[in-house]
């Protein structure tokens, strides 16, 4: 929103709860709980999008499901969570695994952050 993440925050938290898309807005939301420093929340969120079933995700996952697996991955481990930043990890690189040349610097850290803890 414009580097206005506060202002953001409610109409994100109430779009979440009433787009009848049930993941859409959620990416959004967790990026704009990391810009407030609300790691915990962002955390929560972006596991809520990984984790939701949705008919349709592969609309959203297309753009969304590597980042958002990639930042949650960080967050548990800023948060001591080495095995849920393993798991994250492990997902990242399983869906990247053929990825276009310019991603596989990105599974490749995935890849090496598997079983070494933080980055």
């Amino acid at each position: 929103a414009d580097g206005h993440a506060a202002e953001a925050e409610p109409l994100l938290r109430v779009a979440a709860e009433q787009h009848p898309c049930t993941i859409c807005v959620l990416p959004d939301l967790a990026r704009v709980y990391e810009a407030e420093k609300k790691l915990p929340a962002a955390a929560q969120v972006y596991e809520r999008y990984a984790t939701t079933p949705w008919f349709w995700r592969y609309e959203t996952d297309a753009l969304e499901l590597g980042p958002a697996l990639e930042h949650l991955a960080a967050l548990y481990d800023a948060a001591g969570e080495r095995e849920k930043a393993a798991s994250a990890r492990t997902r990242l690189v399983q869906l990247w695994r053929r990825a276009d040349a310019e991603l596989q610097p990105v599974v490749a850290r995935a890849r090496a952050g598997i079983g070494s803890g933080a980055r």
